[in-house]
């Protein structure tokens, strides 16, 4: 039977649960990992000590110490329209100690002069601090422990650091690809009409058809919605010189991006795509083909060409590599699937050509 319960009862019950949680929360000591940098880590501590490189928005940290002998950060984000909000991340001691020797000989560690030593303490307010000497003897395995896990926790940039970022984020880069197709069923059909002409008494010269299109430079907006998930924007172009050729395209691709392999910055991805594909291809000439008129006028072949261009899909598999933090480097190889064309050239002679073509590529991409 459900008993009816009252609005004092609801206020006492609200304030018993509140001071609750005020007591968890005041039980908890701050930990002091090193008098340089105080209670509180600032944004000019983080900057200085690289510390919390990762997480987007920060503006100060603080480390705990609970009753139950565990560890966390409690951190603050402010972002820059001034909304605040706050996370936590939980760290193992051996870590933390690791932490306060490389705050407190930060500049002997960067230039290379100092040697490990394994003797920094913590400060624990209202507490006992606590050095490695301490906790050795009850856990042999803490310095491999911290070895461990200093790749694995925010500061060695994993997957925890990725989490906190704050999406979407957009890149902007430039790449180099090959282009297989060679086009090869347009040297016969434009060799076809020249023979018409030669056939009639004219003399046409013989051309070698250079309608090779590789490289292509593509230039691309990469949007990304989360860990996983990337858009790919695409215009390319064929990047040499070549008078008889030029082909645009331009592509979507739906990228699905692994988590970054362990202790590394390699992140493997696999993606489909849908696109628009153009090519035009000519040969000019400038032959006279007739006798001259009466009037000084005469017919002469000016350029055989050709054009056409399909929508096709294509899948990609790629690696990508950070190079430094917002800028990296990424190798690809898809296949494009791009259906046969159909085109007739300036004589009116129909010709086919086949689009879909092997592709790889290098892609070097900044996110701001």
């Amino acid at each position: 039977m459900m008993r009816k319960i009252s609005l004092p009862m609801l206020i006492f019950m609200s304030f018993l649960l509140a001071g609750d949680r005020l007591v968890a929360q005041d039980s908890a000591k701050v930990v002091i990992l090193s008098p340089r940098v105080g209670p509180t880590i600032d944004v000019t501590e983080r900057k200085y000590f690289r510390l919390f490189q990762q997480i987007k928005d920060f503006d100060n940290a603080t480390i705990y110490q609970t009753q139950g002998g565990d560890y966390f950060a409690h951190i603050v984000l402010k972002t820059p329209n001034g909304a605040t909000s706050d996370t936590t991340i939980q760290y193992s001691l051996p870590f933390l100690l690791g932490r306060a020797e490389y705050i407190d000989h930060f500049e002997e560690i960067k230039s290379g002069k100092y040697q490990w030593q394994y003797y920094t303490k913590l400060q624990v307010v209202g507490g006992q601090d606590i050095s490695w000497a301490e906790i050795m003897a009850k856990m042999p395995g803490a310095r491999q422990e911290f070895v461990k896990v200093s790749d694995l926790l925010p500061f060695a940039n994993n997957e925890a650091y990725i989490k906190q970022e704050s999406f979407p984020q957009f890149g902007f880069g430039v790449d180099l690809s090959t282009y297989s197709s060679d086009f090869g069923e347009l040297t016969p059909a434009f060799t076809a009409i020249e023979n018409k002409y030669r056939q009639q008494g004219y003399t046409i010269d013989h051309y070698h058809h250079d309608f090779d299109l590789s490289p292509l430079l593509w230039y691309n907006l990469q949007i990304r919605f989360s860990i996983h998930l990337d858009l790919l924007l695409e215009a390319g172009t064929n990047l040499r010189n070549n008078d008889n050729s030029s082909f645009k395209a331009v592509s979507a691709v739906m990228l699905y991006c692994f988590k970054p392999v362990k202790k590394t910055l390699i992140r493997p991805y696999i993606g489909a795509d849908l696109g628009s594909y153009h090519f035009k291809m000519e040969q000019k000439y400038g032959n006279p083909i007739s006798r001259v008129y009466p009037d000084g006028s005469y017919s002469y072949l000016d350029v055989i060409s050709a054009t056409g261009g399909s929508t096709g899909v294509s899948t990609m598999a790629g690696i990508e590599f950070t190079i430094h933090r917002g800028l990296g480097l990424s190798f690809y190889g898809n296949y494009l699937l791009i259906p046969s064309v159909t085109t007739s050239s300036a004589a009116g002679d129909k010709i086919t050509v086949k689009m879909s073509s092997l592709v790889a590529g290098v892609r070097i991409y900044l996110y701001l």
